[in-house]
């Protein structure tokens, strides 16, 4: 779920007037998964950018793992 409205916001950015369907077509997912999803985080906006939040913070710590080792 965190993971389509994550890709829901980002297509808010380049396409306001229908992220839905930039998603539908980029992935292939169906209109009413994409728009479940936005329904749930219309309810629950702070346990997905909760979710969000921990997931990019995982993924900075991952990628700081990688790059040093000299």
């Amino acid at each position: 779920m965190w993971e389509i409205v994550r890709a829901l916001k980002g297509a808010v950015a380049q396409s306001p007037a229908n992220p839905i369907e930039v998603i539908a077509e980029a992935t292939g997912l169906p209109r009413n998964r994409l728009e479940l999803a936005a329904s749930y985080y219309a309810a629950y906006p702070g346990e997905i950018d909760d979710r969000i939040r921990l997931d990019e913070e995982a993924a900075e710590r991952a990628g700081s793992g990688r790059s040093g080792g000299s």
